[in-house]
Formats: structure tokens, C-alpha cells, sequence
């Protein structure tokens, strides 16, 4: 086939085409026009905007702008994510956080009641232990003062027996006279035993006996007796056994002078005893005996009471 045929033929296949594209263009346009926000942003036909009554460039703007807005809302998703993501962490975190604060609050509170109760509980027995000192300081103060109190009652007592034995009653403990069955002579010239003498009786040179005692000789706390006895020769009875036994401590007239008996020297000293011993008050305090004048237990209305007691 020649060239000239290929050249008509071309002619005549555009020269049928344009026609019917030209129709088929005329029928696109309107369609288009007619749904134009549906193709407004087609990159075919935004040049042609102005071919459809739009202006070119507000439409490529618009369309700019709507394409620019799906695609950021593609592009920032991820962000917006992440973004939603740290918010999500930061409000977890804070969340925990004052969990954290709460539970930091609740163990300090919790210390606070504990180590409250504990120095309580510490002040408590403080001040027991302090009211327990002051009770025993005050208990050993009493008990001072209760041992100062005895003790000052037993100087007290100490002084005062030491007055009661210096004293009249002391004298008639270390006088305390003569044994039960010592022989004494009567102003009518009976001889009796001493402790049958009665107040009233008349002794043999006119004493008139005011009273009789007898006395306790032996010792409550010891096993002997609290004064010995002292032999003397009783001239009044005439039988060999007929003795004076007086106690060492009663006073007994020597050279016109009392003395205790156990100074005398025709005293000798005895193994025999009484538990109790006798002794007399007489109206001139003096008891004659045989051959001897004894004092009475009221000696100290004449005689030196206050010889003291020095037994051998």
C-alpha cells in the first residue's frame, strides 16, 4: 500500500472521530458540569475549571486544601496516637502517682498512729516508773523516819532504863534483898523467916515494918539469876545453919557507913539461889539482922542510892 492511501485513510478515520468525540465531549461536559464538586478536583479537569463557570484558581485552593486535609488527618494519625497515647500514660501516671501519694499517706499516717501509740504507750510506762520512784522514795522516807523514830525511841529507852537504873528502881533491882528462908528476929523474941514477916510486924529494935516485897530474881531472857547471894553469920538464931543471904548488891552499915554487901568483909559469896528474894520497908529504913544493919529497899532516903554496882 502506498504512502497516500495510509494518509487518506488517517483523514478519513479523524475526519469520522472528531465528530464523534466532539459529541461524545459535548455530552461528557454537561455531565460533568452538571456534577461538578464530584469532578472539581480531578487533576484532569481542574485546569478546565473555567470552562465550568468555576474560577481556576479558588478551585485548585479549595481542592488544595480538602486534598491537603485528608491527607493530613492520614499523616498525623500517628501522632495523634501517639499523641492520645502519652495522654493516656500521663493521666495512668498520674493516676499511680497519687496512689503512690495516697499510699505514701496512709503508711505515714499509719507510722504516725504507730510510733503514736508506741511514745504513749513508753510516756505511760515513764510515768509509772516515776510515780513507782516517788512511791519508793516516799516508802523509804517512812521507813527512815520509822527507823529514826526507833531509833530515837530506843536511845529514849536506853536513857530511860539507864535513869530507872540509876534511879530508885534500878537501886531495887541491884538491891533486891534478901533469900526467902533468912532468919530474922521480932521485937517480942520470935524468929521467923523473912518472908512470913507482915506489914505491922515489930522488929527487935523497934522498926516497924511498913511493907513487904518480893521480888523477881531470875532472868525472863537467860537461864541464871540476876543477883548472887552473899553469906553473912546470923547471930539472932543460934543453930549452926542459920545464915544472912543477902544479895551482893544491898547495902549492908560497916564502920558507921553503908556499904554494898558484897564489899563487907565478912561477906562470902554463895552458890545457893532463889528465883525470888524478899525485902522490907521499914518507918527508920533500915532492917537489923544478928549482929548487922541492912539497909531497906527505900535506902534512899538516908543511904547513898547511887553507889555503884561492882560485884567481884
Amino acid at each position: 500500500m502506498k504512502l497516500s492511501d495510509w494518509i487518506l485513510t488517517l483523514i478519513i478515520i479523524i475526519a469520522f472521530a472528531l465528530p464523534m468525540s466532539y459529541q461524545s465531549l459535548s455530552v461528557s461536559l454537561d455531565a460533568i458540569k452538571d456534577d461538578w464538586p464530584k469532578y472539581r478536583c480531578n487533576p484532569v479537569f481542574m485546569p478546565f475549571a473555567s470552562q465550568f463557570g468555576e474560577d481556576t484558581m479558588t478551585n485548585f485552593t479549595n481542592c488544595t486544601q480538602n486534598i491537603v486535609k485528608d491527607i493530613a488527618g492520614y499523616v498525623l494519625k500517628p501522632m495523634e496516637y501517639s499523641m492520645s497515647l502519652l495522654g493516656t500514660l500521663g493521666s495512668r501516671f498520674e493516676n499511680s502517682l497519687n496512689s503512690v501519694r495516697k499510699m505514701i499517706d496512709k503508711i505515714r499516717n499509719l507510722a504516725k498512729s504507730v510510733f503514736g501509740q508506741i511514745y504513749g504507750v513508753f510516756l505511760n510506762i515513764l510515768i509509772e516508773f516515776q510515780q513507782m520512784i516517788i512511791a519508793i522514795k516516799d516508802m523509804v522516807g517512812k521507813v527512815m523516819g520509822v527507823m529514826m523514830t526507833f531509833m530515837y525511841m530506843l536511845d529514849g529507852s536506853v536513857k530511860t532504863m539507864k535513869s530507872v537504873w540509876n534511879g530508885p528502881p534500878g537501886q531495887l533491882l541491884r538491891g533486891l534483898c534478901f533469900h526467902p528462908s533468912t532468919k530474922i528476929k521480932l521485937n517480942n523474941g520470935n524468929i521467923i523467916k523473912i518472908k512470913d514477916i507482915e506489914h505491922g510486924d515489930i522488929l527487935k529494935n523497934g522498926e516497924i515494918v511498913y511493907a513487904t516485897m518480893k521480888i523477881k530474881n531470875d532472868s525472863i531472857l537467860e537461864d541464871k539469876y540476876i543477883s548472887q547471894l552473899y553469906e553473912f553469920d546470923n547471930s539472932d538464931v543460934l543453930t549452926e545453919n542459920a545464915k544472912i543471904l543477902v544479895s551482893g548488891s544491898h547495902l549492908v552499915k560497916y564502920n558507921n557507913a553503908f556499904i554494898q554487901a558484897y564489899q563487907h568483909p565478912h561477906a562470902k559469896l554463895v552458890t545457893k539461889n532463889s528465883k525470888t528474894l524478899i525485902c522490907l520497908i521499914t518507918n527508920v529504913h533500915t532492917i537489923p539482922i544478928g549482929d548487922y544493919t541492912f539497909g531497906d529497899w527505900e535506902d534512899n532516903g538516908i543511904l547513898p542510892w547511887e553507889l555503884e554496882h561492882k560485884e567481884k
